[in-house]
């Protein structure tokens, strides 16, 4: 799994954190941001502000991406979809490790 911090939407609040990368397990790239806790207590967890490709297959190009990361404001860097279409590339799909097999399984009602 390749994981990337990049620059947050313009006039997110301070602290936010948009993260992008590709997931063989599940084969999807993904897309998240978090805000820091709404009470200001560090040990409180973090707000979510969106988080696309969390279902296999979700996310299945950088294109992709780029179009539900535009739905919140948020662009990748210049030259970051060329470095994710590589992750993708070295790292390949793996629908057939175990946590995909689990994944499987629970998304199919417990059915094997």
């Amino acid at each position: 799994m390749s994981r990337r911090i990049i620059p947050s939407s313009p006039g997110s609040p301070r602290g936010r954190e948009t993260t992008v990368g590709w997931d063989a397990p599940l084969s999807t790239f993904f897309g998240m941001a978090f805000d820091p806790p709404t009470s200001g207590d560090l040990e409180d967890d973090e707000v979510e502000v969106f988080w696309v490709g969390v279902m296999p297959a979700e996310v299945p190009t950088v294109e992709a991406l780029e179009a539900e990361l535009a739905k919140h404001s948020v662009t990748l860097p210049t030259g970051l979809a060329g470095l994710l279409k590589l992750d993708q590339a070295n790292e390949g799909e793996s629908p057939n490790n175990p946590g995909r097999r689990i994944i499987d399984t629970i998304l199919k009602g417990g059915q094997s």
